[in-house]
């Protein structure tokens, strides 16, 4: 599924990036995120690359033995 964050610094730091993994949105911006659903539901080619990416990022950084690796790792 394509993911949609808030455009912050926590987003960038844990490696999303506009358009590749994610789509960002500006905090408290409706109008921004109504583009953006209706952009990922008419662009089928931008919403498999964004679902790709995303999981992609989640595989690489965020399951289970890459957190317990890097909780391993500062023990």
């Amino acid at each position: 599924k394509p993911v949609i964050i808030s455009d912050s610094h926590s987003s960038a730091s844990a490696g999303f990036k506009d358009r590749e993994n994610a789509m960002l949105c500006s905090m408290k911006n409706a109008p921004a995120l109504a583009d953006i659903i209706i952009n990922l539901k008419t662009n089928e080619e931008l919403r498999n690359k964004i679902s790709n990416g995303a999981y992609e990022l989640f595989c690489n950084n965020f399951s289970i033995k890459k957190i317990g690796l890097s909780f391993k790792e500062k023990l």
